[in-house]
């Protein structure tokens, strides 16, 4: 019982780690294209 509640917990934080992951990716990419945009401008 106590070792699947482990289990769990770890693939719930490994799945949150993705899910962070990927978002601050894309957010990343984003402000990057920003960034990039506003240097290309000027």
């Amino acid at each position: 019982m106590n070792l699947v509640l482990i289990n769990n917990n770890y693939v719930v934080i490994l799945i949150m780690l993705i899910y962070i992951f990927i978002l601050d990716f894309h957010l990343y990419f984003s402000l990057e294209k920003v960034i990039f945009k506003k240097n290309y401008k000027l």
